[in-house]
């Protein structure tokens, strides 16, 4: 299914884990990649089965604690939005700037844990993606109709627009 989120859990409590699990079970719009108890191997996850939310305990415990592993996610510049699952004694707050892009408190529902997905999905799928990188091609299949000119032309109109450029004019024969 296209349309589904794909979801990595950094949990290390079994039954929290399972609780996940079985609330997800039932529906078709997340589908759960895979629930992780140590956080030292979650980067290295994260580049391999390519999620599109990360959750994360912050209470997790082990070499690389909760919180500290929403700022190794947010420094590896994955772009990939965490939720942190937390307990009312330990409050955290929403702060995309510093990774956390959705809180779930315990215990939740397993409404309010597809929503907040949802959300937190959503919201990153609407975020300004100004900053990634494009690539324009000219191409004619004959020469002299003034290919060159017409890329000097796009890539000077990019870099007085602000924008890093580069030209690359090459001859596929």
């Amino acid at each position: 299914m296209p349309d589904q989120i794909r979801l990595l859990v950094v949990e290390d409590v079994p039954q929290v884990a399972q609780y996940i699990r079985g609330l997800l079970n039932s529906q078709s719009t997340i589908k759960l990649l895979d629930v992780v108890s140590d956080g030292s191997k979650v980067l290295n996850l994260i580049n391999e089965l390519r999620p599109d939310v990360v959750m994360v305990d912050a209470l997790l415990q082990g070499r690389v604690k909760g919180l500290n592993l929403v700022a190794q996610i947010q420094q590896s510049d994955s772009r990939i939005p965490v939720i942190v699952l937390t307990v009312p004694q330990q409050p955290v707050m929403v702060d995309p700037a510093n990774g956390v892009h959705g809180v779930l408190g315990m215990p939740f529902t397993g409404y309010e844990l597809v929503t907040r997905l949802q959300q937190v999905h959503q919201a990153s799928q609407t975020t300004d993606h100004s900053n990634l990188a494009r690539m324009i091609t000219v191409f004619a299949p004959k020469g002299g109709v003034g290919k060159t000119t017409l890329a000097f032309n796009i890539a000077v109109a990019i870099g007085q627009a602000g924008l890093r450029t580069v030209l690359i004019d090459g001859s596929l024969q």
